[in-house]
C-alpha cells in the first residue's frame, strides 16, 4: 500500500518510488493498475507519474487493451536515462560496467591490473576508467545514481572502510566517499557475495524470494543472506561468513587462524591440492598432461566428467563438507532457498545433488521439504552487475543501507 498523507517530501518521495518499483516489477502497466495497486486516486497518480515522466524515469510506450472503456496509456522505465556504475576487484583484474534503469549494460571494460598493490593507486585507476567512460557515454553527474566497489573481504558500510581483503592483501583501509573528479556522485563499498546476492535478487534466479541464501566461490567461500527481503548484514556489517564454518577441527589451517574452516575444506584450491598430491604419488594419472603444475581446475572437472573415481570422491567429500556449512545455516536461517552461484556454475549437477543429500539428512525435520538448493546460470559479469544494482535499489525504495 502507497499512502497519501499530504505534501510532506519524504513522503512524496517514498510514493515516487513505490510507484517506479511497480513500473519494474511489471515492466509495463498502465496508470490505472498503479491505482488499483497502490489505493492512490486517479489524480495522485497523475501528478506523481507526470513529474517521473517530465524527469525521464519513465516513458509512455503505447496503448494497452480496452477493459471496457478508454484503452489505457502504457508506461515503462526509460532506457539509458539513468546510469549506476559496479567495478569487480579481484587480486589481477577490475571489471567496471555501466548499467541503466532497467540493469541493461550500456558498458563494460575488464582491465588487468595488479590489485594487490597500494588502494590508493588502484582507487585511483578506477577513478581513472569510470570517469573516461562517463564523459564518452556523455553522462551528466546528475544522471549518475552511484558507483559500487565490490570488495572480496569484510566492508564496513557504516564506517565506509574495508576491514580485510586477504587476497588483495588489504587491511583497515578508508574508502572515500566519492571521486575528486565526480565530487557529486556517491560511492558505495559491498562484500562482493553481498553484490552476487543482490544480482540474483533483482534480475537472477532469486527474484521474488525474501528469504534465501546466495552461495559463491572465487577467491574463498562467502555467502550473501536476505531475509524478509532485505540484505542482512548483522551488527558489524558483515555477516554471513560461512567460509570460516568449521567442518573439520582437525582439518588444514584457514587463513582467518581456524582450522578446518569451509573455505579450506571445499575450496577448489584444497580440492586441486589433493588431485596434483594423488598424480605424484602415482595414484592417478591423466592422459595427456606432463606437467603436475599444468592440471587446472577445469581439467580436474573434466576428469570428475569422465569417470575418475579419485577426482569424483575429492569432489563428493567437498560437496559432503558443504552439504554440512549449509545444514547450520537451514537450521539457524530458515531459508526457503539456497542458491550456488558465480564459481559453481560449471560444476556438474551431481555436485549440487550431493550437497542437496547430506544437507537435507541433517537438518531438521520441519525444514526438510521445504528448502530448495539450486544452482543458477551467472556470468563472469554478476558480481559487477549486482554492485552497480546497489545504487538503483534506494531509487526503487528498496534503499539496503
Amino acid at each position: 500500500m502507497i499512502y497519501d498523507l499530504g505534501n510532506a517530501s519524504f513522503l512524496k518521495k517514498y510514493n515516487k518510488s513505490k510507484l517506479l518499483n511497480l513500473v519494474r516489477i511489471n515492466k509495463t502497466i498502465s496508470r490505472t493498475d498503479l491505482s488499483k495497486f497502490t489505493g492512490l486516486s486517479q489524480t495522485a497518480i497523475g501528478t506523481q507519474i507526470a513529474e517521473l515522466l517530465n524527469e525521464e524515469f519513465l516513458f509512455e510506450t503505447g496503448i494497452g487493451k480496452s477493459r471496457g472503456g478508454r484503452k489505457p496509456i502504457l508506461l515503462e522505465l526509460k532506457p539509458n536515462s539513468y546510469f549506476s556504475v559496479g567495478v569487480d576487484i579481484l587480486a589481477d583484474q577490475i571489471r567496471i560496467v555501466v548499467i541503466d534503469l532497467l540493469g541493461n549494460i550500456v558498458f563494460e571494460e575488464v582491465e588487468k591490473n595488479d590489485c594487490c598493490e597500494n588502494f590508493s593507486k588502484v582507487f585511483n585507476s578506477i577513478e581513472s576508467i569510470i570517469s573516461s567512460t562517463v564523459q564518452m557515454l556523455s553522462i551528466p553527474q546528475e544522471r549518475l545514481l552511484g558507483i559500487s566497489l565490490a570488495i572480496p573481504g569484510a566492508v564496513s558500510n557504516s564506517l565506509h572502510r574495508i576491514l580485510f581483503a586477504y587476497s588483495l592483501n588489504w587491511k583497515n583501509i578508508s574508502v572515500p566517499k566519492n571521486f575528486g573528479s565526480m565530487p557529486e556522485v556517491k560511492i558505495v563499498v559491498e562484500n562482493d557475495a553481498n553484490a552476487c546476492a543482490v544480482f540474483e535478487n533483482w534480475i537472477g534466479s532469486c527474484q521474488g524470494l525474501d528469504n534465501f541464501v546466495c552461495i559463491m566461490h572465487r577467491t574463498g567461500i562467502g555467502a550473501g543472506v536476505f531475509i524478509k527481503g532485505t540484505l542482512y548484514r548483522g551488527s558489524n556489517g558483515f555477516a554471513a561468513q560461512i567460509g570460516h564454518i568449521q567442518v573439520d577441527e582437525n582439518g588444514p589451517l584457514c587463513k582467518c587462524g581456524n582450522y578446518g574452516c569451509l573455505e579450506v575444506m571445499a575450496a577448489e584450491s584444497y580440492i586441486l591440492s589433493r588431485m596434483k598430491k594423488k598424480i605424484r604419488q602415482g595414484i592417478v594419472k591423466i592422459k595427456n598432461v606432463f606437467n603436475i603444475e599444468d592440471v587446472d581446475f577445469n581439467i580436474f572437472l573434466n576428469e570428475v566428467r569422465g569417470g575418475n573415481k579419485i577426482a569424483m570422491n575429492l569432489l563428493s567429500s567437498a560437496a559432503a563438507n558443504l552439504g554440512i556449512g549449509i545444514s547450520i545455516l537451514i537450521n539457524i536461517l530458515n531459508p526457503t532457498n539456497i542458491v550456488f552461484s558465480v564459481g559453481y556454475n560449471h560444476y556438474p549437477e551431481t555436485f549440487i545433488d550431493q550437497i542437496n543429500n547430506i544437507a537435507k539428512d541433517k537438518v531438521l525435520d520441519i525444514y526438510r521439504s521445504k528448502i530448495k538448493i539450486s544452482q543458477s546460470k551467472p556470468s563472469k559479469s554478476s558480481i559487477a552487475i549486482g554492485a552497480a544494482i546497489i545504487p538503483l535499489k534506494s531509487l526503487f525504495g528498496e534503499d539496503i543501507y
